[in-house]
């Protein structure tokens, strides 16, 4: 299995993991087996481009949060709170920034001081 595969593999169960989404409930959205999946995860077969799209619809991600990249600058925390700022409601993502702004300010009094 070739490191995209793997990284890409490696990126599905992560997400799956953080939502609780099973294998079976993938193989229902989809329509396939559950065995195809399985297969996909274990590395046996590889999931194809279109459902690849459709699994990222159902997970709530962009497959570019899924696909590996090459000197990626950000960690995986910051994946992860891009990853949970797109799938936030308007309020969520506005009180995320006012909270996040407010304590970037906070940190910069404090240095002044």
């Amino acid at each position: 299995m070739t490191e995209i595969r793997e990284s890409i593999i490696r990126n599905l169960k992560k997400v799956c993991s953080e939502k609780n989404v099973k294998n079976i409930d993938i193989a229902n959205y989809l329509g396939v087996s559950q065995g195809s999946v399985t297969n996909w995860f274990k590395g046996t077969n590889f999931i194809d481009i279109d459902n690849l799209y459709s699994l990222c619809s159902f997970l709530g991600v962009s497959l570019s949060d899924i696909l590996p990249t090459s000197g990626s600058t950000l960690s995986d925390d910051e994946r992860q709170l891009v990853r949970l700022y797109r799938g936030a409601d308007d309020r969520a993502r506005s009180d995320a920034l006012r909270m996040l702004q407010e304590h970037q300010l906070s940190d910069i009094a404090v240095k002044v001081i």
